[in-house]
């Protein structure tokens, strides 16, 4: 049925310009509790088809249920004739496609299955604000006139949130397949017994090591410099930094797409095929996220991360990253696990004012603390550790550097 569909949009498409889509499917299954009792469970699914029809360098887009497939392109040609030239061709996707992790949907456990799971998650030590579990099931095909290209995916989550005293902890992580709940508890046990009786401290300069955890954060925050739309734009601090040495000789950061884990994909949103992705190797900028627009613009090849068929251009963080780690255990004044105002901190300066949710200075749990740095001046100077974990899609180590402390 779905493959007759995309077989009418390309042939009906195609006396406009250049046609491609990616049709999704998404199911998905969560269980909800709250105070250690049930609150919520949903199953749900839903499907859509994104289309983009090129002719030179105009292009036009629509997005409509797969049934609406006719209309969709006529919106599409419509958006087209309206729309401005572009400056740059958005060219056309590799015939060559990556390596196919394709996933039974049979892996999406049913609410009874998560019923039964999800009591493993319940603290008996803390207040159990939330416990959370969900399943989902992700179909993608993305085809053009020459080529169809399709992968499915699976992706299990869990999320505790507990309390104790005045301190509120939250720990989760997600994987394709599921995992050991009672870890993830234990884990969230023992940061709501760190974290809590928090102290004032004054304000100072000291050395910060960021956990895992709070390193997501901060690698997510350093890649939006990398997305190809920002470059192009001059909207980014590494616009005048391609191949020129900008952070520390122990900073490695690459993509790994083609690893067993979430988010692994074998194409993005334009066809464009996965592979291992230098964006920093000992310090160097060697790349960055870029679809094909951005590609043919910057004159750069191999395009990847492209997001949409819907936005010119469009780069995102899909796809798992991995920081290499260092040669030595970093350890710290300050130990942060948790932040809140990432959202604050901007591509260009790259300065940084974030409050502290949860972390510890001398041991001792910090109340109403906040830290000052600037992101690229700090991985000019960052300090690696020894061992890598796995937190989402990111596999990182520990990360130290100097920070403002303010009390």
């Amino acid at each position: 049925m779905v493959e007759e569909i995309i077989e009418k949009v390309i042939n009906y498409g195609k006396r406009f310009g250049n046609v491609e889509l990616n049709y999704i499917r998404r199911k998905f299954t969560s269980l909800v509790y709250r105070n250690k009792k049930y609150h919520s469970s949903s199953q749900r699914e839903y499907s859509t088809l994104s289309i983009r029809i090129v002719d030179g360098k105009k292009f036009g887009t629509a997005v409509v249920h797969p049934e609406n497939w006719k209309k969709g392109i006529e919106m599409a040609v419509k958006n087209m004739k309206i729309n401005s030239k572009l400056k740059y061709t958005i060219g056309l996707p590799s015939k060559k496609i990556g390596k196919v992790k394709a996933f039974s949907e049979k892996s999406l456990l049913s609410i009874k299955e998560m019923d039964e799971m999800i009591h493993t998650l319940l603290s008996e030590k803390y207040f159990n604000i939330e416990s959370e579990i969900e399943t989902s099931f992700y179909e993608r095909i993305y085809a053009n006139e020459e080529t169809m290209k399709k992968s499915k995916n699976t992706e299990f989550s869990a999320l505790v949130v507990l309390k104790n005293k005045d301190t509120q902890v939250e720990y989760g992580n997600a994987d394709y397949k599921p995992f050991n709940l009672e870890k993830i508890r234990e884990i969230a046990e023992e940061k709501a017994e760190k974290f809590a009786n928090k102290q004032k401290f004054e304000s100072k300069i000291v050395d910060a090591v960021f956990t895992p955890e709070a390193g997501y954060q901060l690698i997510k925050k350093l890649l939006n410099a990398f997305s190809g739309e920002l470059i192009l734009k001059k909207r980014s601090y590494l616009v005048d930094k391609y191949r020129k040495k900008v952070f520390s000789n122990n900073l490695t950061i690459k993509s790994v797409p083609n690893k067993k884990m979430l988010s692994a994909y074998p194409f993005d949103s334009e066809g464009n095929p996965s592979e291992e992705k230098y964006l920093v190797k000992n310090g160097k900028v060697t790349d960055f996220l870029l679809d094909r627009y951005c590609a043919n613009a910057l004159k750069m090849k191999k395009p990847m991360h492209s997001n949409s068929l819907i936005d010119i251009p469009s780069t995102n963080h899909i796809g798992p990253y991995e920081v290499e780690s260092g040669k030595s255990k970093v350890d710290g004044e300050l130990i942060i696990d948790e932040l809140m105002g990432w959202h604050t901190i901007d591509a260009i300066s790259g300065n940084a004012s974030l409050s502290i949710v949860n972390g510890l200075m001398n041991g001792k749990s910090i109340k109403d603390g906040m830290i000052a740095f600037n992101i690229f001046d700090a991985f000019k100077e960052v300090e690696l550790g020894r061992k890598k974990e796995k937190v989402y899609n990111l596999i990182l180590p520990k990360m130290k550097f100097k920070v403002q402390f303010i009390g």
